[in-house]
């Protein structure tokens, strides 16, 4: 159960980033997910969420990064 949160988690982010220029479709998508995604989180214990905050938050930083290197492009100078 953890491991299908945290899934459908890493799912979720990248569409709420994009929120803006999703169709109705994808947004009724996001929702549905977010909400499952709710239920199962919820529904973890307390070592369970302990294991999938640590999980999400290395996957989190490594997201961050790539985001980063794709869309921030650093100055090339003058």
């Amino acid at each position: 159960m953890k491991e299908e949160a945290l899934k459908i988690r890493k799912k979720i982010l990248p569409m709420k980033d994009a929120y803006e220029e999703l169709d109705p479709e994808e947004r009724t998508e996001l929702k549905q997910l977010q909400k499952e995604h709710d239920d199962l989180y919820n529904a973890l214990c307390d070592e369970d969420k302990k294991w999938y905050d640590s999980q999400f938050s290395d996957w989190y930083a490594k997201y961050l990064d790539i985001e980063t290197k794709i869309f921030i492009k650093p100055s090339e100078g003058c």
